[in-house]
């Protein structure tokens, strides 16, 4: 028995794990991909839940339940798998994750839904906050007399704004928020996150 198998044998099975087919346990899942008799695409689903799992693991939970090694043969797996039906590849297989440096040249991309930004407030006084209220209230179309408009504040953390666009639950595409209409595509450089999902973990509609 491998580690492996060891370790799904005295672990119950984990949430949110899922196949093609339905949600299965970890160890149905690992037998099936094992198992050099079983489909081609059935192999395949079981080695992208299987590896799919446990990136999240790793990179988003910084919780790994199995050895370095294993995931590597795993995907080597699939790797094998993917060479010999090249038909079973598909855009959210984990073997699509790109590792190495990014792509210059961007090409842009026009937001479906603009990203719009905060304009800056540089008045720190209470006739900053009085006036931002007034631009609220306008921009809503509120009359004089309407009840006042409930704020929730937090600490500002600087960061780069992305858009990342799933279909079907895949990542199709991922660009800088630019001026806000129209940024740079970066699905590339973006597939060299471990953090970013290929997959969502649970069924969403056509796009989100």
């Amino acid at each position: 028995m491998s580690n492996l198998d060891l370790f799904l044998e005295q672990n119950k099975p984990l949430d949110g794990i899922k196949s093609a087919q339905s949600a299965i346990d970890l160890i149905a899942i690992t037998r099936q991909m094992n198992d050099a008799h079983a489909a081609p695409a059935a192999r395949r689903d079981a080695l992208h839940a299987f590896l799919h799992h446990h990136a999240h693991q790793y990179y988003v939970l910084d919780a790994p339940q199995i050895p370095d090694s294993e995931y590597d043969r795993a995907f080597q797996l699939l790797q094998a798998l993917e060479a010999a039906h090249p038909e079973l590849l598909t855009p959210d297989s984990p073997t699509q994750r790109v590792i190495g440096a990014v792509m210059e040249g961007l090409a842009s991309v026009r937001h479906a839904i603009p990203m719009l930004s905060i304009r800056t407030e540089t008045d720190t006084e209470a006739s900053g906050a009085e006036s931002f209220d007034a631009r609220v209230r306008k921009e809503l179309e509120l009359v004089l007399d309407a009840p006042p408009v409930e704020y929730v504040a937090e600490l500002k953390f600087d960061g780069l704004a992305m858009s990342l666009r799933y279909e079907q639950g895949i990542l199709v595409q991922a660009a800088t928020r630019g001026d806000g209409e129209t940024g740079e595509d970066v699905t590339h450089n973006i597939r060299t996150m471990g953090q970013i999902p290929l997959k969502l973990q649970r069924r969403v509609s056509a796009a989100r």
